[in-house]
């Protein structure tokens, strides 16, 4: 609407695979050029665009470097520890194999 204008700009930081919480406190009132929080681009960023009507409208831009395996670092860690565990089960076994014979 003309006669309305854009009023601001206001930008939420994500975490990639989190869903963005609706309250409008956590939304932080940006200037050009705002400098983005997560330097490492791993968050998805909404930037709402705000009326003097104090309509809006929201555009989503997606993480660059999304965190893989759904951004649980104790999975990896757990996959690492069973994969050691399978590798000295092995050892163990074959060692066991060899003394018998």
């Amino acid at each position: 609407d003309k006669q309305s204008g854009i009023d601001h700009y206001e930008v939420l930081e994500v975490r990639s695979g989190h869903q963005p919480v609706d309250q409008d406190s956590l939304w932080e009132r940006a200037e050009s050029p705002y400098e983005l929080k997560d330097q490492g681009l791993r968050s998805d960023i909404y930037v709402r665009a705000v009326d003097r009507s104090r309509n809006f409208i929201v555009a989503k831009v997606s993480a660059r470097h999304p965190q893989a395996v759904s951004g649980s670092w104790p999975f990896g860690m757990m996959l690492l520890i069973l994969i050691f565990f399978i590798i000295l089960l092995l050892l163990w076994s074959k060692r066991r194999i060899f003394q018998k014979a």
